[in-house]
Order: C-alpha cells, then sequence, then structure tokens
C-alpha cells in the first residue's frame, strides 16, 4: 500500500526549464581519455551522464553504501531493486511481480502484531553475468545486513524482519516480528539482492570473523554484477565508468546502447561539458541552482536542452552530540543551539542561492504535506533576531569580549567548526551561514571538506559542532536521521545518517509510530509531535529546501522532473536518443 502520510504536490514547485531546438553541426565530443568511439549529440550510442562524485561502491546495499552526498541516480543506472519508486514518488514492482495486498495470502497481519509478505521474482530475472536471479540472492542480502558487525543490522525495515525463507527459487517468504507499513515498497537500500554465486562464499568464511575482507571484496566495486538497466564494462577509478546495455533487463533492454559516467565535482565544469557536446546528461548534485539559468540561455542560442528543477531535499545543519567529538562543549546547552538557530537568517538563503524560489524550513517536513498546519500549530519557531542571540547567549554566562565575539563562562573564546562539502552551493551556503553567525557575535570556522573526506564516513562523523547536510523529503527518510539506532559510531563502522549521534528516546519512539503503525491517522501524529520536540530540541538546523537540478541536451528525450520522494532516473530504460 503507498506509504502514508501522503503529500499533496502542488505542480507549482516543479519547475520545468525547457528550450528545445533542433541540433545543428553538434560539437563532437572530445573525451579523449575513454576508448569507445567519441560520442557526439544526435549520433553514435554512447551517453555521457555525468555524476558529482565518485561512487564508493555501485552496489544499493546498506551495508555497503554511504548516505549524504552518494550519487544514487548514477549507481541507479546499474541496479535493479524489488521496487523503485516513480517519479510521481509512487512505488512500482521492479524485480517484484507485484506487490503484495495487505489483508490477503500475501500479506497478513496477524492479533500480535507480527506479519507475513509474500514475495514473487519476475520470470526470468537475471544478473549482469547470466546467471538467474533467485530468491537466495535476497536471503543472503538479508543475512549480510543482519550481521552486527555490517553496522546496519538494528535499522529498519531489518530490524523488524524476524525471518526470510526462499519458498522456490522465485519466491521469499518473510517474517516480521512487528508491523511495518511500507513493506510494499522495500527499494533498494531497504532490501538489495546479493547474488549468493559471485559473495556467497565470502561471507560464509568471514562470518563470526573480520567482514573487512567480504567489505572490501572487489565484486562491490570494479567487478560489480548488478540486475539493471545497463552492465558495467569499465570503470576508471578517479574519472569514470562505461556501461553497456543489458539485454536481461526485467522491464526491457535499454533504447541507448551504451553510456558513460563521469565524476565531475565542479558544477561550472558540468556545464561547460554539457554546452560543448561532451556530455548529454547532468545527475545527482553535478549542477547547483545557478546553473540552470547559465544553461537556459546558453542553449536557447545554441543546440537547446531543458533544464529540470525537482524540489526534493531539506539542507540543514547537524549537530555532533557524541561527548567524546563534541567541541566546544556549550553546543550541548540547548541555550546555545536556540542562540544560534535566532542568528540565522534563512530566507537569505532562499534569496541569495534560490534567486528567490523554493522555500526557508522552519522545520524538518515541508509545506507541501497536507497535514503542515498541524505541525504550525505545536513548533516553537526561531525567527531572525540578533538580539534574542545576545539574550541567550548571556544567560549561558557568556560575554562579548574586546573584538565582539562571545566569551564563554569558562573564559574560552566560542569558536565551532562548521564543515561542508567542497562545491559551489555548499561553499557558499557554508559562507552565508559562516558570515552571519560572525556578525551575531559567534566566532565560527569554516572547514570545507575535499571528495575524498566527504566519502569516508568516519570523517563525515566525527565533526566537531556543526556540519552542513541534505536529506529526501519523505518522512521516514527525514525522521531516521536523527534516529538513535542510526547513529553514525565506530562501532557500526560509521554507517548510518545521524552523524551528530542525537539520542532522545521519546523521538524514537515516535520514529518507530512511524515506521510501524498501519493507521495512517497515527502515522501523521507521530510525525507532528516528532516536529515539536525537534524545534524545542534543536538536534538539527533547518535551513531551506533545496532543488536538485538536473539538465539534458535536446537528443537525449525521458528525462523528468520529479516529485518529493520521486526518482528522476527510474525509467532510465525508456530514454532514447531523438531521432
Amino acid at each position: 500500500m503507498p506509504y502514508p502520510p501522503k503529500r499533496q504536490v502542488a505542480m507549482g514547485l516543479i519547475l520545468l526549464a525547457t528550450i528545445a531546438c533542433t541540433p545543428t553541426n553538434p560539437s563532437p565530443s572530445r573525451l579523449d581519455d575513454v576508448d569507445a568511439a567519441p560520442a557526439r549529440i544526435g549520433q553514435g550510442r554512447t551517453a555521457v551522464f555525468m555524476s558529482h562524485v565518485e561512487p564508493p561502491t555501485l552496489s544499493q546495499h546498506r551495508a555497503l553504501t554511504g548516505t549524504g552526498s552518494v550519487p544514487s541516480d548514477a549507481i541507479r543506472l546499474f541496479n535493479a531493486s524489488l521496487f523503485t519508486v516513480d517519479d510521481r514518488a509512487v512505488p512500482q514492482p521492479y524485480l517484484a511481480e507485484t506487490a503484495p495486498q495487505l489483508n490477503t495470502e500475501s500479506w497478513k497481519v496477524f492479533s500480535d502484531g507480527r506479519m507475513e509478505t509474500t514475495y514473487t521474482l519476475r520470470q526470468g530475472a537475471q544478473w549482469h553475468d547470466g546467471t538467474p536471479l533467485t530468491a537466495e540472492d535476497f536471503v543472503l542480502s538479508w543475512r549480510i545486513q543482519n550481521t552486527p558487525e555490517m553496522g546496519v543490522a538494528d535499522l529498519l525495515p531489518m530490524r523488524v524482519m524476524e525471518d526470510v525463507a526462499a519458498v522456490d527459487a522465485r519466491t521469499m517468504l518473510v517474517r516480521w516480528s512487528q508491523s511495518y507499513p511500507q513493506a510494499d515498497a522495500l527499494a533498494g537500500r531497504d532490501w538489495a539482492p546479493a547474488p549468493q554465486h559471485i559473495v556467497g562464499h565470502t561471507f560464509a568464511a568471514a562470518a563470526g570473523e573480520s567482514m573487512d575482507t567480504f567489505a572490501n571484496h572487489p565484486y562491490w566495486t570494479r567487478e560489480y554484477v548488478g540486475a539493471g538497466p545497463f552492465r558495467l564494462e569499465r570503470w576508471e577509478p578517479g574519472a569514470f565508468m562505461a556501461g553497456v546495455a543489458f539485454d536481461g533487463h526485467v522491464w526491457g533492454r535499454p533504447n541507448i546502447d551504451r553510456i558513460q559516467v563521469l565524476f565531475v565535482s565542479d558544477p561550472n565544469t558540468a556545464v561547460a561539458h554539457l554546452l560543448a557536446g561532451e556530455a548529454h546528461v547532468s545527475v545527482d548534485f553535478t549542477l547547483s541552482f545557478e546553473q540552470g539559468p547559465t544553461l537556459r540561455r546558453e542553449w536557447a542560442s545554441q543546440i537547446g536542452g531543458s533544464v529540470l528543477f525537482s524540489p526534493d531535499k531539506l539542507r540543514y545543519v547537524t549537530i555532533q552530540f557524541k561527548p567524546e567529538y563534541a567541541s566546544p562543549r556549550e553546543i550541548l546547552d540547548v541555550r546555545v543551539r536556540q542562540a544560534l538557530a535566532h542568528a540565522i537568517d534563512k530566507q537569505g538563503f532562499v534569496d541569495g542561492l534560490l534567486d528567490g524560489e523554493g522555500h526557508a524550513a522552519e522545520t524538518m517536513v515541508p509545506p507541501t504535506v497536507d497535514y503542515y498546519s498541524e505541525v504550525q500549530r505545536v513548533i516553537t519557531s526561531y525567527p531572525y533576531d540578533l538580539r534574542m542571540t545576545e539574550q541567550l547567549m548571556a544567560e549561558t554566562g557568556a560575554t562579548k569580549g574586546p573584538d565582539g565575539f562571545s566569551v564563554t563562562a569558562s573564559g574560552e573564546r566560542f569558536s565551532p567548526e562548521l564543515r561542508a562539502t567542497a562545491g559551489g552551493q555548499t561553499e557558499r551556503e557554508q559562507a552565508i551561514l559562516a558570515d552571519g553567525w560572525r556578525r551575531s557575535g559567534l566566532d565560527v570556522r569554516s572547514r570545507t571538506l575535499s571528495p575524498a573526506e566527504d566519502a569516508d564516513r568516519e570523517t563525515r562523523s566525527t565533526f566537531p559542532a556543526f556540519a552542513t547536510a541534505n536529506t529526501g523529503l519523505e518522512e521516514p527518510t527525514l525522521m531516521v536521521k536523527l534516529y538513535s539506532p542510526n547513529a553514525a559510531t565506530a562501532a557500526r563502522r560509521w554507517a548510518g545518517s545521524n552523524r551528530g549521534g542525537w539520542n532522545h528516546p521519546e523521538y524514537d519512539r515516535l520514529y518507530d509510530i512511524l515506521t510501524t503503525n498501519l493507521d495512517p491517522r497515527g502515522r501523521i501524529q507521530a510525525v507532528v509531535q516528532a516536529m515539536k520536540l525537534v524545534n524545542d530540541e534543536l538536534p538539527m538546523f533547518p535551513l531551506y529546501y533545496n532543488y536538485l537540478v538536473a539538465a539534458h541536451v535536446a537528443a537525449i528525450q525521458g528525462p523528468n522532473a520529479y516529485a518529493p520522494g520521486g526518482s528522476g532516473t527510474w525509467n532510465v530504460h525508456e530514454w532514447a536518443w531523438r531521432s
């Protein structure tokens, strides 16, 4: 069943800027480091994609992949999952033949709250090497994620998947320890298949010992075998990945014969590649909002193309609560966090980064949810007010030093660090935030992480004070960012997107209601109460709702903008060269 609480998405929030022209004298590709024949707009069969970062693995398996700025669209090109979401955020059966139906033989709910669901794989599903994809591959995946050393065994849905059995080659029976309303929408990160014939022996050999050998198996990177639209043909570290259309794809062979995925961290370089005809599609976080108008202007007079703006992310500041890393200690005082919140000019982000488009964020959930008025009635707001910042800091015993910056009650200069990942919009966001805090008398220092540091889970989880981040807008995705079992710690191999390690039993209880209650109204009430708690305790600072910006040349047809929680590449197998 669809995962309520569902949002009513206003079409006006999904911006589509399209300037389509008939290509004339297209520029040849200049990808000199690629062996394949040069890709030309409208000619040849290689579509060149760009993503902002090289993935640490091509697997969607939660135990192996990371969080944050993971290039999920690029990874999706090589993967198929049990279910996927379309561009309207509606779950669609993918490897599964159909979705289980509540209160039928395929989805049983018992009086004690336990459940059983049955999934049947599509006839003919296979891995890229031609080996049949079977129920045993999902059983292996379940075993991997339930291994404590992999660091994700206590996350949903695995935590409540009590047992998984292969009834036959195409059928899995899942016994749940409690109800789970999203059982008909298990995506790749929830339960990605793992090829028994490739990694089964390695996993069995590592069981009970170190999982490092298993986690470092070359299968997860350069020898990856998936089941998605494209089969990995070549991976040049630091440069690109190349793939070919997979004839055995369960939704049909892709129309595009070959792809290359370039790793382009600089958004201006990505624009140059698109305008020069050296790339055809940008996905993930390759482009920032500011590149959209540039492309529109240039494509109006050149070969044409489409710029797609999808309102899909919350930008926020996460706060360090793990005592061994939190510095200065004053950030653990809620009054200090309230003071910092009052010193954030959120509309300034919207005006300075998004040209006035979009919305400042007063809480985690976006104003597009149909219960937002209920949230507004109960949350504490923190309007931009530097007098409140000064008053709250004074309540903690802080004073102003001779240079105008705050000095703590212990006599130390209050000088927390603000981290952000490298990139156009994120670095400008960091500068705006740090400058605003400094103008309020808070001596915030900035540190920008390199792509390599950003990819390191330990580095991203051991920041001393503040770090900017983003998250999708579906309620479980939002709320898991503060769920204590999802805390990133050494014991969990730094897996988990609660990087600050906030721990609040009442919040955890509300999250459990959201993710286990089969009654939609009960889930809504849990979200409303959780948002009140978050705004009272301030374990994060929500900033604004951001657009993911994608672009494609006129020679490619098929990509669309998408709703919050949706996917822009779910139907990539249908994309085609324009005739």
